[in-house]
């Protein structure tokens, strides 16, 4: 396959596609007896500390799973934790308390996507509470949510991302998000209309809920009808001069990326903020982790290696792909998209159609993230 080097938007995208290998060989440096399917896993443990050994290739990673009843699986029952790792290497991890201290049944599973296959012995570990760690000192964590804890032991007990280090800093544009989810929440639509010079259109509302809003609600638990107005009036107007810029299919597809990464569609204030700030390139401050999953799945068929989630162009990769955050009306260059089509029809022979299809051209074509 041609090699193919393209400067794309505001970064740098230098793609070199191998004239070797088939596609979907991902896995350089892996013999023909690696890929065998697992057929068992083996797990020791040296206090908290655990290790496993697989005698197959588990091409989407391992889960480790632990609680205090006995046989911890995945998808989660009551009482059981979980981490993981998309990595085949993904191979050790260290235990900890969650519901106190006390003995901790612990396995772990080749992970096949959404579920378990095989699970390996199940051992016991005896862990301490050390909870009150996470008291002891004041180094202040800004998570995505836009609060500041304490430290980031809190932070993960939460179960919320980090943002950065320190206290935030309250970000005008996310302050300004989040009211203009409150004013459509709350029925305010003609202050939104009025700071966007428009008039209201109940012919438009009416097409768009015809064209857009019946099929987003197909396969979506119960949203209440007046989320349905919200949501329907974010896609007919948008909320800012940016969504505003986008135009109504763009904001529709906004939504279908917001259903694609969290199984639904916003049934909250909170949510349909964070469905305002994909629409601005801005990361949402709830986290799907089998969004992200599937986007660092992609990720290595795109680029032919793991993504590393502490560099930014791979970072952004992922969460575009995840999330389907959109490029700044401003910033977009079609020019560079017609190249980032070009470079997913290369890579998967045919062209993006689909959410995720799309969503994935977007990251190619933005994200900076190379080969």
């Amino acid at each position: 396959m041609k090699n193919l080097k393209k400067i794309l938007g505001v970064a740098c995208f230098i793609f070199v596609l191998s004239s070797s290998p088939a596609l979907g060989n991902y896995n350089e440096g892996v013999s023909a007896t690696d890929t065998n399917s697992v057929k068992s896993i083996i797990i020791t443990a040296d206090g908290a500390n655990v290790s496993w050994v697989a005698d197959g290739y588990s091409s989407q990673g391992f889960k480790l799973v632990w609680s205090k009843n006995e046989n911890p699986t995945y998808p989660l029952r009551e009482g059981d934790k979980y981490n993981y790792s998309s990595s085949p290497e993904y191979n050790h991890d260290t235990v900890t308390a969650f519901t106190g201290s006390g003995v901790y049944h612990v396995r772990v599973c080749e992970y096949l996507g959404g579920k378990c296959g095989i699970y390996s012995n199940q051992i016991q570990v005896a862990i301490g509470d050390n909870s009150t760690a996470c008291t002891m000192d004041y180094t202040p964590v800004c998570g995505k949510d836009g609060k500041t804890y304490s430290n980031k032991c809190v932070l993960d007990s939460k179960g919320i991302q980090k943002a950065y280090y320190g206290e935030c800093t309250r970000d005008e544009q996310i302050q300004k998000i989040e009211k203009n989810a409150e004013k459509l929440k709350n029925s305010q639509l003609d202050d939104i209309l009025s700071e966007l010079k428009e008039l209201r259109s109940l012919v438009k509302e009416q097409q768009n809920q015809i064209k857009h809003l019946q099929k987003l609600l197909i396969g979506v638990s119960v949203v209440t009808e007046a989320m349905q107005n919200s949501i329907n009036q974010f896609i007919t107007y948008g909320v800012d001069d940016n969504t505003k810029k986008l135009g109504e299919g763009e904001r529709a597809a906004v939504m279908y990326s917001f259903k694609e990464a969290f199984g639904k569609l916003p049934e909250d204030e909170t949510e349909l903020a964070d469905a305002i700030k994909i629409a601005n390139g801005r990361w949402p401050s709830r986290f799907s982790e089998e969004a992200e999953n599937k986007a660092k799945e992609q990720f290595k068929k795109i680029y032919l290696r793991f993504p590393d989630m502490n560099n930014s162009n791979d970072a952004a990769a992922v969460k575009v792909m995840a999330y389907g955050l959109r490029q700044k009306a401003e910033n977009r260059n079609l020019n560079s998209e017609r190249q980032g089509i070009k470079i997913f029809k290369d890579i998967f022979g045919k062209l993006p159609r689909t959410t995720d299809e799309w969503n994935t051209m977007q990251a190619i074509t933005y994200s900076g993230a190379t080969r």
